[in-house]
């Protein structure tokens, strides 16, 4: 037996063991979680489930949904400059691969200001991201997807669910009514929200084009 292989494929195991353990969840550094909002927020709660069809079956994929608020300063703002999101984490995938909690498709809570949001950045995989920005100020359409949220609402807007068909070169995205999922998380972590959570799904594009680059490399 060759030796050096074996203590070679130990390591391994041992570095993907620690990352299983030592990271944290999918929350990014946009999530914000608080027992009681602010007067005059809103409260979104939002899962996102982001994968590419390959012949075989449907792989999920680690990736990052951001969101952007649309006002009078949003041309303005940095380019990656975001008000939440969720950012993937790899470590997560291989927790649920090994049977652990799938936080990369949980439900993410935020506390937000109310107004209208776009999605402004999809990145799935090693690179495809969305292409320009998630709203088009002359037509005034968001591009990829968005909501509204007002002062005090506690709002589901469902599972995104983007699947990247690479050969194509396009993003197809759906939203599904997760409902049952949030209830089960919010009366987990911040049951005082049940009596106000309202199911109000995100609006999104079906179809959207992706560039090779710009996003996770």
């Amino acid at each position: 037996m060759d030796m050096s292989l074996t203590y070679r494929h130990l390591g391994s195991a041992m570095l993907i063991v620690l990352l299983i353990c030592a990271s944290p969840n999918a929350h990014s550094q946009f999530t914000q979680q608080h027992e009681h909002a602010p007067i005059g927020t809103a409260t979104v709660v939002v899962a996102v489930d982001l994968r590419e069809p390959t012949s075989f079956r449907d792989l999920p994929q680690v990736g990052d949904v951001f969101f952007r608020k649309i006002d009078v300063r949003y041309a303005d703002r940095a380019k990656d400059d975001y008000d939440f999101g969720i950012q993937g984490s790899v470590a997560a995938d291989w927790r649920a691969t090994f049977g652990g909690a799938d936080d990369n498709r949980a439900p993410h809570l935020f506390v937000v200001e109310p107004g209208t949001y776009a999605i402004e950045k999809i990145n799935i995989g090693s690179g495809p991201t969305t292409i320009g920005s998630g709203y088009d100020p002359k037509s005034h359409k968001p591009q990829f997807g968005s909501f509204v949220v007002n002062a005090g609402e506690c709002i589901n807007l469902g599972q995104l669910v983007v699947r990247m068909h690479w050969n194509e070169g396009y993003f197809y995205a759906q939203v599904l009514n997760n409902a049952a999922d949030v209830r089960r998380f919010l009366s987990e972590s911040h049951p005082n929200l049940l009596s106000k959570l309202q199911t109000r799904i995100l609006t999104v594009t079906p179809k959207f084009e992706f560039q090779q680059g710009g996003g996770r490399l």
